[in-house]
């Protein structure tokens, strides 16, 4: 902190005002099994679906439902392409039935790291066996198994005795954001 100090007091204060747990890996969570602390997610989301965000909701729909069925038939055939295979040596404390090492990072991102392989290895056991479920072919594969199937033409929904709802009340617009 005193070298953060010295290049950035502000920087410091801003650790200061938030939890450890959010900018200091030794407190993050080990839940996420993930070892990127940045995304840009939203930013590609909101790229994507552009030409359809001022459209009718249902076309934004159509637009969506399109970009998942494309993002999972392209996982799906990625998946079928997959080989498996395997790293190693520090002097590092591991616990095979713990799933963790003094290191980390098998208990942050869910792979054995190199010291856990060395581990594993020395034990004639397969590394395969210590990858966190999440990691498997199996489970990105059933994950992307299904098929979303089209809606229902609005002809045949079935028919409401409520009031339509009514449009939202315009609010001064900030014009952010906006074509």
């Amino acid at each position: 902190m005193n070298r953060m100090f010295e290049l950035d007091p502000n920087a410091v204060a801003w650790c200061n005002e938030k939890e450890p747990s959010q900018w200091t890996i030794a407190y993050f969570s080990s839940n996420a099994k993930s070892d990127m602390l940045l995304n840009n997610v939203c930013e590609v989301y909101n790229s994507m679906i552009l030409d359809a965000r001022d459209k009718p909701i249902l076309t934004l729909l159509e637009k969506l439902k399109y970009l998942l069925m494309a993002r999972m038939l392209a996982n799906r055939e990625k998946a079928k392409q997959w080989n498996l295979g395997a790293s190693i040596m520090d002097n590092w404390a591991v616990d095979l039935e713990k799933r963790a090492c003094s290191c980390r990072k098998w208990t942050f991102t869910g792979i054995p790291c190199k010291h856990a392989i060395a581990a594993i290895w020395a034990n004639r056991e397969d590394t395969l066996d210590y990858v966190h479920d999440s990691y498997k072919v199996e489970t990105y594969r059933k994950i992307y198994e299904n098929a979303i199937f089209s809606m229902n033409d609005r002809q045949i929904w079935p028919k409401s005795n409520k009031l339509p709802p009514l449009p939202p009340r315009s609010l001064t617009s900030t014009k952010r954001g906006r074509k």
